[in-house]
């Protein structure tokens, strides 16, 4: 436990993986063997079942085919004795084609009248023949092999018939004497009864589908979770991180006005100050501007704290041209240029401040993020107002985009501390659009770089679209 305990993040997870597969390995073997197990007992039923059936369609058909073979082999055995030579019955698989035909197509009606039967190929067969005279017994025929292998003279069915995968569903030996030449001669005759089912898997398959189906749902279901547990853990980990982040970077962020903050108290307290109100109210003016600082941080996260909640106030027809040169005049005070571009007569019906306080925020994280001009343009898309935001830097990596608009999210950087936040900007940004029945898309820049766009309804009172 404690080696567990000692393990990085990664270490942990591999053997979590490692465990969860083993787990679901077994579980796979299990159902395997439950399986194979049904599939035996399934197998073992329907030939039973088959054996039952062939035993009512067929078997007066059979009987009356087996009688009319014995007789035919019989005639030949005397025929053979008294030529004085060793009966040869070899010869006599003709001899049955020609002779048994009617026999051999009344069990195959019987075959076809029986819908489990219908399929099947059944094959009777005199597998050995033996004459006993006496004490003397001769091999007249010896098919070797089982299931009627080579040697075996066919009544019914053929050679073909006789499968690696046929069923061996009889086997029998009858005995038939006869008296010839003041001698009494027995024959002995092995029989072999097989059949084949092409579509036996099939059968077998169909009766165990709840089995099946039930396997493959419980395999599904572990499977699911497997997944399931696995999104969990990584959601609760990316969860981690950006809690560690937002305190590390909450630290950062406080630590630098509270540190100036500290420096200009005590500066207050010496005598120079004290007798020099100039420089006196010069450290007052850096006290209230660390003091801002701390409550504009404060502020968002306020702001985030309370998401999407709010009131939208003083809703009136906003000059959006007015509006691109207000950002015009923020992005040249910090140094940066702004190109414009705006619909002429472009006037859109919503909150003043929000619409405001959404566009400085993404230029904001234009001009801290990127170098170089960046392009606002302002447009009518039919009920709608794109009003856009792009820049020339570096695009967002594909995989960080879907988090952008979360919360604390910031993109890693090399060192996420030159570039002050908190990871708040978008989200809230994201929040306020919603106020204003509007949406933030991004995209990358058809030229490079990267484009926010913030839509909205030209009248600002309908339900805003989410798709996009």
């Amino acid at each position: 436990m404690r080696l567990y305990l000692g393990m990085s993040f990664p270490g942990k997870f591999g053997l979590l993986i490692a465990g969860s597969l083993l787990v679901f390995a077994g579980l796979c073997w299990m159902q395997y063997r439950l399986l194979a197990g049904t599939h035996r007992l399934e197998k073992a039923a329907w030939l039973r079942l088959v054996t039952e059936r062939m035993g009512l369609a067929p078997q007066a058909a059979v009987d009356s085919l087996n009688h009319r073979g014995m007789q035919l082999l019989m005639d030949s055995v005397k025929a053979g004795i008294r030529s004085g030579r060793m009966p040869d019955v070899s010869g006599m698989q003709g001899v049955y084609n020609r002779l048994l035909r009617r026999e051999n197509d009344a069990v195959l009606r019987a075959l076809a009248g029986d819908s489990l039967l219908r399929n099947t190929r059944y094959r009777f067969s005199y597998s050995r023949v033996i004459l006993y005279n006496g004490l003397q017994a001769d091999t007249l025929l010896n098919g070797s092999g089982s299931n009627g292998a080579i040697g075996s003279l066919v009544l019914t069915g053929s050679g073909g018939d006789n499968t690696a995968a046929a069923f061996q569903v009889g086997q029998s030996m009858q005995q038939a004497g006869f008296p010839l030449d003041g001698k009494i001669y027995r024959l002995g005759v092995w029989t072999e009864s097989t059949l084949d089912a092409p579509g036996w898997q099939r059968l077998v398959f169909k009766r165990m589908a709840f089995t099946l189906a039930g396997s493959a749902l419980l395999i599904a279901a572990a499977l699911a979770i497997f997944v399931l547990a696995f999104l969990a853990i990584f959601r609760q980990k990316r969860v981690a991180d950006i809690t560690t982040d937002f305190a590390n970077n909450m630290t950062h962020e406080l630590k630098t006005p509270l540190s100036a903050a500290g420096v200009v108290v005590r500066s207050l307290r010496t005598p120079e100050a004290m007798a020099d109100q100039v420089w006196t109210a010069e450290l007052l003016d850096q006290l209230e501007k660390q003091l801002g600082r701390i409550g504009r941080i404060m502020d968002s996260v306020m702001g985030s704290a309370l998401g999407a909640q709010g009131t939208i106030f003083g809703l009136r027809a906003v000059n959006l041209q007015e509006v691109a040169e207000d950002l015009r005049e923020l992005a040249k005070q910090s140094g940066r240029e702004l190109i414009c571009s705006v619909d002429e007569g472009l006037t859109g019906y919503t909150d003043p401040d929000r619409l405001t306080g959404i566009l400085v925020n993404l230029l904001d994280n234009a001009i801290k993020y990127t170098e170089g001009p960046i392009s606002l343009r302002f447009t009518r898309a039919g009920r709608e107002m794109h009003l856009s935001i792009g820049d020339r830097g570096p695009a967002i990596p594909h995989r960080y985009r879907p988090y952008l608009f979360d919360k604390f999210f910031r993109v890693p950087q090399p060192d996420a501390h030159d570039v002050k936040g908190l990871g708040l900007g978008l989200y809230i940004c994201q929040q306020q659009a919603a106020l204003l029945n509007g949406r933030i898309r991004y995209v990358e820049s058809p030229d490079g770089g990267n484009l926010f766009t913030l839509i909205l309804k030209v009248n600002g009172t309908s339900d805003t679209d989410r798709r996009g």
